[in-house]
């Protein structure tokens, strides 16, 4: 082969390679660089969060969690930013995502305080609570090892709590935690947490159900332990006190 007809050979492919290459590539004129719309960002924080929520509105999910991201990457102090670090929480929600959900919802609280989303985003939280309490989401053993607790329901519910501690939230989620603890028949630890839930909002209307579950709690216990009478006893004062304040 001539070395002309080789040239030439080469010269063509390396064409084609570089215009598949930079096919992908456009010049900015506003930047003076080479930019890869693939990777790109909006010009401003609002272009940005609006191009992404087309996206979430579309279902697409993966890719508006790419764009929402992308935003809190490049925009990390807008107003916009606390409002994408919101749908990153709101994309996990509709995966079933539950835990990775309240986190997500949680940075915006934690890093994000100017958020006017604040309010309900423990509404959210609180609600996600009680699908896992229900077995919603990832409540699984891999789970339980990457949440890093043994009791994540717990986590949640006492997160709520400190978010929000006088909001409406606070005694239900401290009556959860109750139940949960009930459900997993650690007694003691369920009647500790309603004895809470009566010491810290003794106003509340939560106190009545939390009255009834210690008394509860006391039977579970003593039919665990049929020897020991002290818990049965306990337990029967405690109906008769509740019947005694809540006759009907």
């Amino acid at each position: 082969m001539k070395t002309s007809t080789k040239l030439l050979i080469t010269l063509s492919f390396i064409f084609l390679f570089c215009s598949e290459t930079f096919a992908f590539w456009m010049w900015t004129p506003e930047t003076n660089k080479w930019v890869n719309p693939k990777y790109s960002v909006k010009e401003t924080p609002k272009e940005q969060l609006e191009y992404a929520i087309g996206f979430y509105e579309a279902n697409d999910l993966n890719k508006a969690t790419s764009e929402f991201e992308k935003l809190i990457k490049y925009y990390p102090q807008s107003r916009e930013a606390a409002e994408s670090q919101y749908y990153l929480g709101r994309c996990l929600e509709d995966q079933k995502l539950l835990y990775r959900a309240f986190q997500a919802y949680q940075q915006v609280i934690d890093k994000y305080p100017f958020s006017d989303r604040s309010v309900e985003i423990v509404e959210r939280q609180f609600e996600i609570g009680k699908r896992m309490m229900d077995g919603e989401g990832e409540r699984s053993n891999f789970f339980t090892i990457i949440a890093g607790t043994e009791y994540p329901v717990v986590d949640v519910f006492r997160q709520i709590i400190k978010n929000a501690p006088y909001g409406k939230y606070a005694a239900p989620s401290q009556y959860k935690i109750g139940l949960y603890y009930q459900e997993k028949r650690e007694y003691q630890e369920a009647r500790d947490a309603f004895e809470k839930v009566i010491n810290d909002y003794p106003q509340s209307e939560w106190v009545k159900a939390a009255r009834y579950q210690i008394a509860l709690a006391d039977a579970q216990r003593s039919a665990a332990a049929p020897y020991d009478q002290r818990t049965t006893k306990a337990a029967v004062e405690e109906f008769k006190d509740f019947v005694t304040v809540y006759p009907d």
